[in-house]
Parts: C-alpha cells; sequence; structure tokens
C-alpha cells in the first residue's frame, strides 16, 4: 500500500496459528507497537471503531517515565493484522471461533514471548474494555491477567440501551465498505463529513496523531472490520454473562475504572456484572480537575489515562 511504503507504522507484525486449527482460521498476522522492556507487559486494547494508533499518545506519554514494557496492538481486520482469510464475516463456528476470542488473544500474548507465568495488565478503552471483561469472563484465561484497567468502558447492556444507534452504526460502515475501495473516503474527511464516531480524527485530536488514524482510516479493510465487531456485540454479551462470576477467589483480579463522572455508575455496574473484581478502584475525570470530559479520554486526557494505567501497575 502506498501510506504503508512511505508512512510505515512503528511496530512489527507477528505470526502465530490458533491452536484449533480451523481451515479458515490458521494462521493470523497481530500488528504489535511495544516501548519499554520492564515488567509487567502493558497491553492496550482500543475503542471500537479505531486503530492502535488512537492509542499512540498513551504509549509515548507512559513510555516517558515508566520502565514497564507498554504494547498497543491492532485487532483484526484493522491497519495490517489479519487472519489467513480476508473477509472477518466468515466464522465458521460462531464468535467462539472468532479472531477475537480469549484463546486466540492468549496465543498473540505467547507470540509477544509473554509466558503464561508472566501476567499482563490489561487496559482497555472503550470496546476494548467490553473485550477485557470476555477475557475476565473466561476462567482459564484469568491466570494471565495481573490487573485490568478500564477507561470509559462499554457496557454490554449498551447493546439493549441504544438499538437505534447500533443498528444506524451498522448501516453506515456497510456502505462505507463500498464507499472506500475508491478512495472517497479522503475527500470526506477533510471536509468534515465523517464523525469521530465513526472513527475519523476530527480537528480536536492533535495533527501528528491526527494524520497517522485518517491514514489506518483509508485502508480498505477498515469498515468491514468496524461492522463485524459491531455485529459482535451480542455475542460477547451472551459469552460474559454465562461466566462472569464463576471462579474462585484466588482468581480474582484487580481492577481500575477511569471514566467521565456521569459514567461512574455504569463502572459499577460493570464491576457488579464481571463478579471477578479484588477492591476495584474508581477513578474520576473530575478528581482530577478535568472540567469537561469527553469518551475520547485517549485523546483528550492522556494524562489522566496514565495516571489509571499507574494504578493498575501499582495493584498488579
Amino acid at each position: 500500500m502506498w501510506d504503508d511504503h512511505f508512512h510505515p507504522r512503528p511496530g512489527q507484525v507477528i505470526e502465530y496459528h490458533n491452536f484449533r486449527k480451523e481451515p479458515h482460521f490458521s494462521t493470523y498476522h497481530s500488528h504489535i507497537h511495544c516501548l519499554g522492556e520492564g515488567r509487567p507487559t502493558i497491553i492496550l486494547d482500543t475503542g471500537l471503531p479505531f486503530t492502535s494508533a488512537s492509542m499512540d499518545l498513551v504509549l509515548e506519554q507512559y513510555n516517558k517515565t515508566h520502565r514497564q514494557r507498554i504494547c498497543s496492538f491492532d485487532r483484526f481486520g484493522y491497519g495490517t493484522s489479519r487472519s489467513r482469510v480476508e473477509k472477518l464475516s466468515h466464522i465458521p463456528n460462531g464468535w467462539n471461533d472468532s479472531p477475537l476470542a480469549s484463546h486466540t488473544f492468549a496465543r498473540m500474548l505467547d507470540a509477544m514471548n509473554i509466558s503464561e507465568d508472566e501476567p499482563v495488565v490489561l487496559v482497555g478503552w472503550s470496546f476494548g474494555g467490553l473485550l477485557i471483561q470476555q477475557y475476565i469472563s473466561n476462567s482459564h484465561m484469568r491466570h494471565r491477567i495481573a490487573s485490568a484497567v478500564f477507561i470509559e468502558t462499554s457496557d454490554i447492556y449498551e447493546t439493549h440501551q441504544f438499538p437505534e444507534e447500533f443498528k444506524l452504526g451498522i448501516n453506515s460502515f456497510n456502505n462505507l465498505r463500498f464507499l472506500t475501495p475508491f478512495g472517497i473516503t479522503r475527500f470526506f474527511g477533510p471536509l468534515g463529513l465523517l464523525p469521530l464516531e465513526s472513527g475519523y480524527p476530527d480537528s480536536t485530536v492533535p495533527q501528528a496523531l491526527h494524520d497517522r488514524m485518517a491514514r489506518d482510516y483509508h485502508r480498505v479493510n477498515f469498515a468491514e472490520a468496524a461492522l463485524n465487531e459491531l455485529k459482535a456485540f451480542h455475542h460477547i454479551e451472551e459469552r460474559v454473562r454465562i461466566s462472569a462470576g464463576k471462579g474462585s477467589d484466588d482468581q480474582r483480579i484487580p481492577t481500575v475504572y477511569y471514566s467521565c463522572p456521569n459514567n461512574d455508575a455504569k463502572d459499577r455496574r460493570v464491576a457488579d456484572l464481571i463478579g471477578v473484581d479484588r477492591d476495584p478502584i474508581f477513578m474520576t475525570t473530575q478528581a482530577h480537575g478535568h472540567a469537561s470530559c469527553s469518551h475520547y479520554l485517549p485523546f483528550t486526557d492522556v494524562d489522566g489515562v496514565v495516571r489509571a494505567i499507574e494504578a493498575g501497575v501499582k495493584v498488579a
């Protein structure tokens, strides 16, 4: 791709295999970007429909003053991360076999040379937080998680509270995936016709980050990846509901929640639902003197997100 050649994303692409060896999802390629070398490793999981570039400010700011290895990654379909089959809509045996399932995430940790006895700190913003809820709800995955940090995390109940918004989002990405190959989005973005909710950075995003996110947005597979993730919300909800709260006391995980003040009640509801938190810590932007608040904290409140990660590392 032209943008890849002239503006390569930092990091590397790692290859690994699904232990189930399905014919359509046997080989995975994940783009990861890591800074630092110390333990525990911190994994940043971004929101929908954003690529790992959206976490760059947090990753770079944290690395300036801390020794731990901190990494972001692109989920399948975004950036240069993909499975052997390009069409993510082809999931042979349902959500459990999709590239976002817990067992596949565990394979990615193995490929990053993170051993079973080296628990990681997971940091999830928005939809990324919802995925971490799924990982935590899997009792077989829990021993690999030292702590979890939720940044303005999504709530599985949102799929029922906002049905029209989800339907509108699905229709939008469904249409966008036919337009992207023709380069039409390159004209829409600068004209302000692509809202931030669609994954395109607006004028409030710092210019350097704006350019990185815009390049990822124009990739031909971006819209299809976002479409399939949005459709998967209900599948995640089902899996979290079935598994949440299961496990012995020694499997409980320290958690930190960081959000806008108006979402504090939602954070507590998520904590109750997961049911495996150990003395959860609730932090809000208001506590740090942030007068206004936005869902897009990785862009608008980098220092606050870093403080939440520090809290997560401290209790790990």
